[in-house]
């Protein structure tokens, strides 16, 4: 085919195309997203509670996913999540993995959303709201009036009827429905060690405050099953070693600190610090006795490394005011060259270089461009709150780059980002643009 090359033009350098954040697809796009199909688990009328997944098609041929967990029968809305950009198989995956215990079975869309909206204005009406997170899944379902109507039946013989499950805050849950409704106007049935029952009063001397059950107020709190599972799922042997680690750390230091991060605060000191670090290594003892393994030697430079490992994630934690960073999709644990099983049969020298290669990452060249990309982060969130979706200039580009650059110097104690070291300045960019391409990336 002849070609005019007179009527050939140079092309020109093409802006970023912007896509909106998963967030913000939900909010903008994700009730005009066709059905793809519901499931629900079976028996969920004579449970009372059930898992609930909303599948909504994007242009690109794959799907969000909404999981809404409901009890129709007192709390409402327990928990929900959203997962975008999923392929069919990995859909169908996931859909197996909770199916283990009991099967999800399709069904009309009407009835899902009647299940979720049922649970979560039966529940409203004695005071607990919907999990946070509904911010966003509300959008993956339609307005209220906008599906046809199915009567679901909530409350169990006429009243909340409050079945405990492991991750529950047990006595609060228990004191609003006191306050709200009075004794003997809702039943409730709860299980300790898999045997006890109570039912319409509850123990007078029960301590949410106890070690049991403190540790499983932060496991319901800030790392749920679900969470950790789901982000475990998508990390190789390495990083799912050094997660768990961090895990476990936060979570007993938690422990000291009642469950709050702002105690934790509070509390946080030299003093704290050696304690932990001490409690840390014997429980790292623990599991390796559990194997018959050899202890830990008790030298000045493995407890120092150990230091230094918790420091740098506790310091993450108070620095976030939360854990919600460490399950972000794009965060990964700090380097090791152990998998999940070595980690209990290494020897001293590898416990020494495993503990140095982790905190390499606090003063290493990697961290600080790692912390670089954060705030580029933190700026395009600042002036894109409700993301974008049409191309960014160059000027706008600029105006990114600049902006992180006058975050990230007052945080520069070490003045690693020096504005006369072209080379620094140089990758600072690159690390920036890259940030830039991932926000405007489709989804």
């Amino acid at each position: 085919m002849a070609t005019n090359k007179k009527s050939k033009k140079k092309k020109q350098p093409q802006a970023p195309v912007v896509s909106l954040k998963p967030e913000n697809l939900l909010v903008k796009k994700g009730r005009s997203m066709p059905i793809y199909e519901c499931r629900v688990h079976e028996g969920w009328s004579e449970r009372g509670n059930a898992q609930v997944a909303v599948a909504r098609r994007m242009s690109n041929g794959n799907l969000v996913i909404g999981i809404y967990l409901v009890d129709l029968w007192c709390l409402g809305l327990k928990d929900t999540f959203f997962r975008a950009n999923v392929s069919i198989p990995e859909y169908e995956h996931m859909m197996g993995l909770s199916s283990v215990k009991v099967d999800m079975e399709k069904v009309e869309p009407a009835l899902a959303f009647n299940m979720i909206y049922a649970a979560i204005e039966y529940a409203e009406d004695i005071g607990f709201e919907p999990a946070k997170d509904f911010k966003y899944t509300q959008y993956l379902l339609p307005e209220p009036d906008d599906f046809e109507y199915i009567e679901i039946e909530t409350g169990k013989d006429g009243k909340p009827f409050y079945f405990s499950g492991p991750n529950d805050k047990v006595q609060a849950i228990l004191q609003k429905l006191e306050k709200k409704l009075g004794a003997g106007n809702y039943e409730f049935m709860m299980e300790i060690d898999g045997d006890v029952e109570y039912d319409d009063e509850y123990d007078d001397d029960y301590d949410s405050g106890s070690a049991p059950n403190l540790r499983r107020m932060i496991a319901a709190d800030f790392f749920p099953d679900w969470k950790v599972d789901r982000k475990v799922e998508g990390l190789d042997d390495e990083d799912k070693t050094d997660f768990m680690l961090q895990v476990l750390a936060v979570s007993m230091a938690l422990e000291e600190a009642e469950g709050s991060i702002e105690t934790l605060k509070e509390v946080y000191d030299e003093s704290f610090l050696e304690d932990l670090t001490e409690d840390f290594m014997d429980k790292i003892d623990e599991m390796k006795a559990l194997d018959k393994l050899p202890q830990l030697e008790r030298t000045d430079e493995i407890y120092n490394e150990f230091s230094k490992f918790l420091n740098l994630i506790l310091s993450r934690v108070l620095r976030n005011g939360s854990v919600d960073f460490m399950f972000k999709d794009r965060y990964r644990p700090t380097p090791s060259a152990y998998s999940g099983e070595e980690i209990k049969t290494m020897s001293q020298e590898e416990i020494s270089e495993f503990m140095k290669d982790t905190f390499n990452m606090v003063s290493s060249e990697e961290k600080n461009y790692a912390f670089a990309r954060m705030q580029a982060f933190n700026v395009l969130d600042e002036m894109y709150p409700v993301g974008i979706d049409e191309p960014l200039s160059q000027d706008a580009v600029e105006q990114v780059v600049k902006k992180a650059w006058e975050k990230l110097k007052p945080h520069d104690e070490e003045g690693f980002f020096d504005e006369n070291d072209a080379d620094v300045v140089q990758k600072f960019r690159e690390n920036v643009l890259e940030v830039v391409d991932a926000f405007l990336k489709e989804i």
